[in-house]
C-alpha cells in the first residue's frame, strides 16, 4: 500500500505490525507461553481423541487429506483438521483462559495454523510465529470489548477467534499484510457465536 502508516485502518495497522516482527522480537517469557499453549493444546487433542464429542465430529467429516492431527490415525483435508482440532482442544474445557475474557486462545489459533503449515509444507519456525501472531490478533481484538462479548449473550470464541485464526494462518502462509487485513474483514464478516 502506498498510503502511510497514520492513514492506516486498525486492522490495516495491526497487520502491518504482526507481519514485521521476527523470532528474535518475542521475550523469553513470550516464548515460554507459546511454548506452553502448544504443548497443552497438543495434549488436549490426544486426550479428547476417546469422547463422544470427537467421535461424532469424526463420523461426520471426511478424511483423507495431508493433515494429522496429534493422537489420530485418520487424516485431515486442512479445513477438516481445524475443525477437529478445535473442538477437540475446547472440548476438554482444561486449557489456560484469557484473564477477564474468558476465552481459550489455543483453541482457536493452533489447529488453524498446524492445519495451514501442514498442508502447505511450512517449517516449525513458520508454525510457531503464525501462532504468536494468531494469538497477539485474537487477544488484541478481545480487548476492545473486554467483557462486553459475553455480557451482550455473545460467546467470546466466537467473535474475536476468527481474527486470531486469520492472522495466524496469514503469517504461517507467509502472506503480506494488506493481505492479512483483508483477512480480518473476512473475520470480521463472519464472526459471531450466540451462547
Amino acid at each position: 500500500m502506498s498510503r502511510g502508516s497514520e492513514n492506516l485502518s486498525l486492522s490495516e495497522r495491526l497487520a502491518e505490525g504482526l507481519h514485521a516482527f521476527r523470532c528474535d522480537d518475542l521475550t523469553p517469557r513470550a516464548i515460554e507461553v507459546l511454548e506452553n499453549e502448544f504443548l497443552e493444546a497438543l495434549g488436549l487433542m490426544i486426550a479428547a481423541r476417546r469422547g463422544d464429542c470427537m467421535a461424532a465430529l469424526l463420523a461426520s467429516i471426511d478424511t483423507g487429506g495431508p493433515c494429522l492431527i496429534p493422537g489420530y490415525r485418520e487424516s485431515f483435508g486442512p479445513e477438516e483438521a481445524a475443525l477437529a482440532g478445535g473442538v477437540a482442544v475446547h472440548g476438554e474445557d482444561f486449557d489456560d483462559t484469557l484473564e477477564g475474557a474468558p476465552i481459550r486462545v489455543a483453541a482457536m489459533v493452533l489447529p488453524a495454523v498446524l492445519a495451514a503449515g501442514q498442508r502447505h509444507g511450512k517449517s516449525g519456525l513458520d508454525v510457531f510465529l503464525g501462532a504468536a501472531a494468531g494469538m497477539e490478533a485474537l487477544c488484541r481484538v478481545n480487548r476492545l470489548a473486554p467483557r462486553l462479548i459475553h455480557a451482550r449473550d455473545f460467546h467470546p470464541v466466537g467473535v474475536p477467534g476468527p481474527f486470531g485464526a486469520a492472522a495466524g494462518i496469514s503469517r504461517t502462509l507467509g502472506q503480506d499484510w494488506p493481505l492479512m487485513a483483508r483477512g480480518f474483514g473476512l473475520a470480521g464478516s463472519f464472526s459471531s457465536g450466540i451462547l
